[in-house]
């Protein structure tokens, strides 16, 4: 049965000969076969049912149809309509496609699908177009910004040292190490795992006067050669005041006194509670040491001072000693 120029699809295969209706026709279902053409043709083009000749052929063009069933393709260039050979497909190729919907971001143009801006998840690198990326996917060190106090930005991998710390990064980078020093821990002392900083040991301050030198006076003075004395900086409220002399009376037997008084930070005369002192004629080298408190914090003075408490007394090599706390 010939194909009607209303026929689109149903075709079986191009006759050979011509029958009466009802007669054994050969068929030709793939393979190359002559075909009478309503029209021209083009070598190469597809090849449909004709719609203006019942049981032609027809060249469709060189694009594949989108509906209609493809016969196959025509093999020779010819002006005009004949019968010409052609490629024939076989049973029912549909010249039709599925089509594809897409969602943003994929977008589709003929037969190519995009994505402007979806992320590659593997080979990451400049060649497959990350810009500052390496062969590792990695961001180049070029493309790190260095760090400043108020933005982040790339550091130099630093070797951990024994007993340090890092204690500054450079804004080019590249980090530091120090020794902690004891006022950079919390000094606790309680509780679980508590840091107790050993204090540091006091430093004594000394000054002498070899001189013998005498006074009669029966109030606290300083003798020709005053002092010594000795200035030192007490961080808490606390002395340790050592006093020496070689010291003898006159005459009758005298009382003699060597104390000190205390200046700067803290106001404190001498007293007779604080002193070394002797009663008599004989030279005698004596000590005394003192822990004076209620001290106020800062630089403070310690001045040797002398007092007899009757007739002369006699004072040589003078020493004073102070140890804050």
């Amino acid at each position: 049965m010939d194909a009607a120029t209303s026929d689109t699809a149903g075709f079986v295969g191009i006759a050979q000969t011509t029958q009466s209706a009802g007669a054994s026709v050969d068929v030709v279902l793939r393979g190359q076969s002559s075909c009478v053409f309503d029209g021209s043709t083009t070598a190469g083009d597809y090849v449909q049912a004709s719609t203006t000749t019942a049981g032609d052929c027809h060249d469709a063009g060189s694009t594949r149809p989108t509906s209609g069933q493809i016969v196959g393709r025509v093999l020779s260039t010819n002006g005009s309509a004949g019968t010409y050979t052609i490629e024939a497909f076989g049973l029912e190729s549909v010249g039709a496609e599925s089509t594809l919907t897409f969602n943003s971001p994929l977008s589709r143009s003929t037969n190519t699908i995009s994505c402007s801006n979806c992320e590659q998840t593997g080979n990451k690198n400049a060649a497959s177009g990350y810009a500052g990326l390496d062969s590792g996917s990695k961001l180049s060190a070029s493309q790190l910004p260095n760090p400043s106090s108020s933005t982040l930005g790339g550091i130099q991998s630093f070797a951990a040292l024994s007993n340090k710390w890092i204690n500054a990064i450079s804004t080019s980078g590249v980090p530091s190490a120090t020794q902690p020093a004891a006022s950079d821990l919390s000094n606790g002392t309680t509780g679980s795992g508590a840091v107790v900083l050993a204090t540091a040991i006091p430093t004594p301050s000394g000054a002498t006067v070899a001189t013998s030198e005498a006074t009669s006076s029966t109030t606290y003075t300083d003798l020709t050669t005053s002092g010594p004395a000795v200035t030192v900086t007490v961080s808490s409220t606390k002395a340790l005041v050592t006093v020496t002399t070689r010291l003898s009376g006159g005459n009758g037997g005298a009382t003699c006194f060597m104390g000190f008084a205390v200046s700067g930070s803290t106001t404190v005369a001498a007293a007779d509670e604080q002193t070394v002192m002797n009663t008599g004629t004989s030279a005698i080298q004596e000590s005394a040491t003192y822990l004076v408190t209620g001290l106020t914090a800062g630089s403070n003075t310690f001045t040797a001072k002398y007092k007899a408490g009757s007739n002369t007394c006699t004072f040589l090599n003078r020493n004073i000693i102070v140890t804050p706390h």
